[in-house]
């Protein structure tokens, strides 16, 4: 059984990206919500430049140590 969770998208384009695994939602409180799977986390959509951050403890623009 797989459990079906709603996300409101900012854009087509992100939801598709999302769908098809390019795009992923961190599970766990993390630097930010969204990331690309083994290339790194987004602050904005790649597409529309929405401010997707989220919850997360990341800062756009800051080395994480």
């Amino acid at each position: 059984m797989t459990e079906s969770t709603t996300y409101s998208y900012c854009c087509n384009r992100f939801e598709v990206a999302v769908e098809e695994g390019y795009i992923i939602k961190a599970e766990d409180y993390d630097e930010t919500e969204w990331y690309f799977p083994e290339l790194g986390h987004l602050y904005y959509c790649p597409f529309c430049g929405k401010d997707i951050k989220g919850v997360g403890f990341g800062e756009y623009n800051e080395d994480v140590k």
